[in-house]
């Protein structure tokens, strides 16, 4: 730089042309870079500074720093390969990047949700335990029989249907005499209770709970989702993980599939796909093209909540503290943030959707039962009719 006060930016946008920042709101790096180009700009107006812009093309590396390059109009995230030859004037860029994934709503999950509650092992233990105390309960019914005559009715399908109600809380009256009966009864239904006050509690838990609504990384990672980055993310992306380039999500992100914004949004839309953007770049076609149901069922996956990017200047640059100055002084007036507030390009606010909407299909097996029950209902009442009317007897009638 000579003693004229000119100054020498690097940048991949020509930043003269005096474009609207919505035109360049599909590729983050440019939109970068054009936040970049506003404030020298500004500060070039406040200075004097007589600025010569020289375009990189978009994957140029910014490691390859030039001898008469003075600053850099493309903010960058501290590193310390950059650190090492470049100095940081003032944080113009507060980055947020990661995936956007579509809440699966599987049937299969909404078909087993009243079986939730409760383990497997759980299950089977309730089962033996209604086949036991059956068993006590006929015993106890037969020997009530034996003693009393017939006044007791002693049949396993009443039995069934006792602890079937007692499990559900509905069970239909009972008629024992004995103290012993009555005690075995009253106990099975105390402990019936306690079941289902603990299955009822545990069921609402799991319909309140924001269990499904936590998707996070690991989640992503060993789940069944598909990655894939949008195209203008690659540069970024091989930037802010350049010291991280040996983890485990970088490298699925790496053998990931690169889609435009179209495909992008399609797999989003129809697939099991988790999409890597910076949100803002892909919120406007959402909200063109997505319905508030669609929109409301969009997880925001945060790869990086916080990145930093830092407007810098070559270590030898005389007007570093002048640049840090006027990046301040445009901070404070509004004008940096005006420039890099985003939040009209967000989607529609909704409330959190924790399940799909129930349908038919995802109580048809609770139906299904039923139907079959009422089924076998009719044809026992059948059969019990033609047996009363061969033999001349009718139930409950002397």
């Amino acid at each position: 730089m000579s003693d004229n006060k000119s100054v020498v930016v690097s940048t991949m946008y020509n930043c003269e042309e005096k474009d609207d920042l919505t035109t360049m709101i599909y590729n983050p790096a440019w939109r970068h870079n054009m936040i970049g180009c506003f404030l020298i700009e500004i500060i070039k107006s406040m200075y004097g500074l007589n600025v010569t812009y020289i375009i990189e093309p978009p994957d140029a590396s910014h490691l390859n720093i030039s001898r008469y390059v003075d600053l850099y109009a493309l903010p960058f995230a501290l590193s310390p390969q950059i650190l090492k030859l470049a100095h940081p004037i003032q944080a113009v860029v507060n980055a947020r990047y990661g995936f956007l994934v579509r809440r699966p709503h599987d049937i299969g999950l909404l078909n087993h949700y009243y079986s939730r509650p409760f383990t497997f092992n759980l299950w089977k233990f309730l089962f033996v335990v209604a086949v036991v105390v059956c068993a006590m309960f006929f015993l106890a019914a037969w020997w009530e029989k034996r003693l009393l005559g017939g006044l007791v009715e002693c049949s396993i399908g009443l039995e069934m249907l006792l602890i079937v109600g007692g499990y559900c809380q509905h069970c239909p009256p009972v008629e024992a005499i004995f103290c012993s009966r009555r005690t075995a009864y009253f106990t099975f239904f105390l402990y019936s209770y306690i079941i289902y006050t603990v299955y009822t509690s545990n069921l609402l838990s799991h319909l309140v709970s924001d269990k499904e609504n936590d998707i996070g990384l690991d989640y992503l990672e060993y789940g069944c989702f598909e990655f894939a980055v949008l195209e203008n993310m690659k540069h970024l992306l091989s930037i802010d993980f350049e010291d991280n380039a040996d983890s485990a999500i970088y490298k699925r992100l790496s053998a990931a599939e690169t889609l435009k914004i179209t495909p992008g949004l399609s797999a989003l839309r129809w697939n099991r796909t988790a999409l890597l953007s910076d949100y803002i770049t892909v919120y406007p076609r959402i909200r063109a093209e997505f319905n508030d149901d669609e929109i409301c069922e969009l997880v925001e996956v945060d790869l990086n909540t916080d990145v930093r990017k830092y407007i810098f200047a070559s270590r030898r640059f005389k007007y570093r503290e002048k640049l840090k100055i006027g990046t301040l002084k445009a901070k404070e007036s509004g004008i940096l943030k005006k420039l890099t507030y985003y939040d009209h390009y967000h989607p529609l606010e909704c409330e959190t959707i924790l399940h799909a909407d129930v349908k038919i299909q995802h109580i048809f097996i609770p139906l299904l039962i039923l139907a079959a029950t009422y089924v076998v209902s009719f044809i026992i009442m059948l059969l019990e009719r033609l047996h009363y009317r061969e033999t001349k007897l009718w139930p409950y009638v002397n």
